[in-house]
């Protein structure tokens, strides 16, 4: 199967490393509350909310694939013993839909398909450059978001493409940290995702 047909779905070059990001705020309790005129309105609540000026973590889930979040990258608060945070929170400028209940928002999948993630605008400090690129799957190693020793520049598929493309590898990999969550696959699959780049990237036929 391939998946590497999307197109760029924000810009990924914006002035100060600002992206526009998702965030997985864990399950949402939906309620019923009155506002100031006595007007019933639904009310959302978040297990880990995040605000403005808060650090957060890239989603290091399964369900952070590309295809599921469009390309945009998914943020959440830090798991204590990772080494994943990114960046920190500088805007919340929009909001997903309003659940109907709290059971069709309590799984992150449910959340990414619903389109019932907010969305912030992150100010990314870990990375030189983001870029949208392509994993070459190997059949054996899944790419976990954050893990840069299983990807190498596949000097075969870049040339005959000219893009960047990242072959699956046991181990050696440094400096390309993949930002969404590609399995394992068949060898030769072919996968967007988008990329971090840190430092000079080693290569592999």
């Amino acid at each position: 199967m391939t998946d590497n047909t999307s197109e760029y779905t924000q810009t990924y070059s914006k002035p100060q490393n600002r992206y526009s990001c998702y965030l997985n705020e864990g399950a949402i309790t939906v309620s019923t509350a009155y506002d100031v005129n006595g007007k019933e309105q639904k009310v959302c609540t978040y297990a880990a909310e995040i605000k403005e000026g808060d650090w957060v973590a890239i989603n290091n889930d399964t369900d952070n694939t590309y295809a599921a979040t469009g390309g945009s990258l998914l943020v959440e608060k830090p798991v204590a013993g990772e080494s994943l945070v990114l960046g920190k929170i500088v805007a919340l400028p929009g909001r997903g839909k309003t659940p109907a209940t709290s059971g069709v928002a309590d799984t992150l999948a449910k959340r990414l398909s619903g389109g019932y993630l907010r969305n912030a605008i992150v100010e990314v400090t870990a990375f030189g450059n983001i870029t949208e690129g392509v994993f070459v799957c190997d059949g054996s190693n899944a790419q976990v978001p954050g893990v840069a020793t299983k990807l190498k520049f596949s000097i075969g598929s870049g040339y005959t493409n000219h893009g960047l493309y990242m072959d699956g590898s046991g181990s050696g990999g440094a400096n390309a940290v993949p930002l969404h969550y590609v399995p394992a696959g068949s060898d030769g699959d072919l996968y967007s995702c988008v990329f971090g780049i840190s430092g000079m990237i080693p290569a592999m036929e």
